[in-house]
């Protein structure tokens, strides 16, 4: 079962994993619902976390810290425009535009593409052009 949006809120230490859930056991258990409920997002994946809960500073969770996102691909201002970028498949192209979640790209065989920035993150699959 997949759904075309999945949030999943409060994403902190303590609340993902739960903080009475010590056991190695009970920690894997977690992590593998996380996994399951992270894996049936078909579009949007939306992980919500709060830096303050109740009056107190909380942690990003761990599982969230696992996943290594490479978290200058996600910032808005990674690729500059009319950037030369190299996709594993597509090949050479060229940033055209960017929105806050999205890159296109236009390649050199006229086609343009639309990549959602966290998977560019996920999958190293886009990198910068090197100038030589």
């Amino acid at each position: 079962m997949e759904f075309k949006n999945v949030i999943i809120i409060n994403c902190n230490e303590g609340n993902i994993p739960y903080s009475k859930a010590e056991e190695e056991v009970n920690i894997e258990e977690e992590r593998r619902l996380f996994y399951v409920g992270v894996t049936r997002a078909k579009e949007n994946l939306y992980l919500t976390v709060p830096k303050v809960i109740r009056g107190k500073n909380k942690d990003t969770s761990n599982f969230i810290k696992e996943c290594k996102l490479d978290k200058e691909l996600l910032k808005n201002d990674y690729f500059k425009g009319k950037e030369r970028v190299i996709h594993k498949v597509f090949g050479e192209g060229i940033i055209e535009s960017q929105e806050e979640d999205y890159v296109e790209i236009g390649f050199l065989d006229g086609t343009k593409r639309k990549f959602d920035r966290n998977v560019i993150a996920k999958s190293n699959i886009i990198k910068k052009k090197s100038v030589s």
